[in-house]
């Protein structure tokens, strides 16, 4: 035996055992890789589910945020038309009073033309009795023309017969 080696029994005995300690160690390094290739396949698919829920609660978050968004806009869409509803109301009610006051200037308006109709018909009924008289007039006033002019004629004829 060598001097820091273990005492041979049996050389070949030494060489199958020398052969399965390799082998138990081939094992264990084997099992040591894959052990290790597992920790690390491991920590990639931890830290891939970690990156899959940073990105979801990310998402989560952005979709908050726009629904937070969405609903003041719609709030403010809402309160614009609550607006716009009170002004076409206050509008609408102001055509209404206008309408109104309108009928009731026509009704006005239509008496109004009844009435100077009727002062028509009388003016012209007067008129027309103002020129039958004053026909009548002239006519008397033409008999008396006549009736002095023949006074007058008779007068002068008288006149000159004296």
């Amino acid at each position: 035996s060598f001097p820091g080696s273990f005492p041979m029994e049996n050389p070949v005995t030494a060489g199958a055992a020398e052969q399965d300690a390799i082998k138990a160690a081939n094992r264990a390094t084997r099992a040591a890789n894959l052990a290790r290739i597992a920790a690390e396949e491991a920590a990639r698919e931890a830290d891939y589910q970690k990156k899959q829920a940073e990105n979801e609660a990310t998402r989560s978050q952005n979709a908050e945020i726009n629904s937070k968004h969405m609903l003041a806009q719609s709030t403010k869409r809402e309160q614009n038309l609550v607006k716009d509803l009170s002004v076409r109301t206050t509008e609408r009610d102001e055509a209404l009073n206008k309408n109104k006051l309108l009928e009731h200037l026509l009704l006005d308006r239509d008496k109004t033309i009844d009435t100077l109709a009727q002062q028509k018909n009388e003016l012209q009924y007067e008129l027309s009795q103002r020129v039958q008289n004053s026909s009548k007039t002239n006519a008397l006033l033409a008999d008396v023309q006549e009736v002095q002019k023949q006074t007058s004629n008779r007068l002068s004829a008288s006149q000159q017969t004296e």
